[in-house]
């Protein structure tokens, strides 16, 4: 009787992108997510790691992973820092954030890949990678239709938490006469926003605010507490 044919290796575009948790399991134990796919993002800490065990060709870069593309440089450094091996050797820099299709390799087909202070790293093979950088977080912020709140003008603005954990948020912003001149500048702050929820942060006006005024994002920042 023939025996049956390995199923094909899955490609690329049938990666899935995973989630915090389903990241968190396969850096905890790759070895039970051999041949598996996933999609992710990950953040150059030191490109051309010298200590990885790799062919000639090939290129192993010291990396953080994330499930969330960071807003900041080493949002997401913490104990997910690992090893990526790109067999094409494409050239990265320290700080690049890349898109990255990556397969969990048999750990049983090398002895060691990289040595972080006497830990082995956890390996994952390049499959597709495409340079990013960081995301935009005024993405996260829509700002409404200005009010009046008793006498005082309000900006109502709205706010969605795109990161994996609680974020609290700083967004700078200007009125703008309809001249295009600077009227008043503000920043508005959230509360703690819970992943993937949206939350307000209002901005108070004080002061006769011109009509026909509108508003510009000059930043957005936010702070895990």
């Amino acid at each position: 009787m023939p025996m049956p044919s390995a199923p094909p290796a899955p490609q690329p575009s049938e990666f899935p992108p995973v989630d915090a948790a389903g990241l968190a399991a396969i850096l905890d134990t790759p070895e039970a997510h051999v041949g598996e796919g996933f999609v992710a993002y990950a953040e150059i800490l030191a490109p051309d790691t010298p200590e990885a065990d790799v062919p000639a060709d090939a290129a192993a870069h010291l990396v953080t992973l994330s499930a969330r593309q960071p807003a900041t440089a080493y949002e997401y450094v913490g104990d997910n820092q690992t090893v990526i091996v790109d067999p094409e050797g494409r050239p990265v820099e320290t700080g690049d954030v890349l898109l990255v299709s990556l397969a969990v390799p048999d750990p049983e087909s090398f002895e060691s890949y990289y040595d972080l202070a006497g830990i082995d790293s956890a390996r994952f093979d390049v499959v597709e990678l495409e340079v990013v950088g960081l995301y935009d977080l005024a993405q996260d912020v829509t700002l409404g239709e200005l009010r009046l709140d008793g006498d005082e003008p309000v900006l109502p603005v709205s706010v969605r938490n795109s990161a994996d954990v609680p974020m609290e948020y700083a967004i700078d912003i200007t009125a703008l006469n309809p001249d295009g001149s600077e009227a008043a500048t503000s920043i508005a702050w959230s509360a703690d926003i819970a992943p993937g929820e949206t939350g307000a942060a209002d901005v108070t006006l004080y002061g006769a605010v011109p009509d026909g005024v509108t508003f510009r994002i000059d930043s957005v920042s936010r702070y895990a507490h």
